[in-house]
């Protein structure tokens, strides 16, 4: 979809919003680095830069489509910073896929909030695992990356989505750890 110099700068943009999402979940849980007032301008930027996003690339309406989906049905909407992030990056969603016909695109974004659901429903349950490898596949959330990855392989988004999803991954992950 990008020429191959804006490849980067997707990769990049999906990086950015995967830190800054992660920097709300850390001031909202954790109580750390900042304020709810910080952690509430953290989530307009962030969910403006996902709904920018998903408005005019389909394949990123696929996959935050899939992610906030997710969220939404694992119950981690837990705080008015990610409501408010979710109606904005929602809005964007509603938007291309009303108005920008990604509609079509809706059920391979199910299929994948389906994934981070289960993500989500592992990783929560971790100390009740019993299966080692189980118990790491979920402490990695290794199902979303593996349907983004499906979906890549069978042709519906390219691998720079691919790849630029792990950039959102890594960088989400990163922030949460450093302190």
């Amino acid at each position: 979809m990008y020429p191959s110099g804006m490849d980067l700068f997707l990769i990049f943009q999906f990086g950015l919003i995967g830190a800054l999402l992660s920097e709300v979940d850390v001031i909202v849980d954790e109580k750390k680095r900042g304020s709810e007032m910080v952690a509430m301008i953290l989530a307009i930027a962030c969910s403006a830069m996902m709904a920018r996003l998903i408005f005019i690339d389909p394949a990123a309406a696929i996959i935050f489509g899939g992610v906030l989906m997710g969220v939404l049905i694992g119950g981690k909407v837990d705080s008015l910073p990610f409501l408010v992030g979710l109606l904005i990056a929602g809005g964007g969603m509603l938007g291309a896929y009303l108005y920008r016909g990604f509609a079509i695109l809706a059920p391979v974004a199910v299929a994948l909030a389906f994934c981070g659901f289960v993500d989500e429903y592992g990783h929560d349950r971790i100390p009740r695992i019993r299966s080692g490898l189980m118990r790491w596949f979920f402490s990695h959330r290794f199902t979303m990356p593996l349907g983004v990855f499906s979906i890549a392989y069978l042709g519906l988004i390219g691998f720079t989505h691919f790849f630029a999803f792990l950039a959102f991954d890594i960088a989400y992950e990163m922030n949460s750890k450093r302190d």
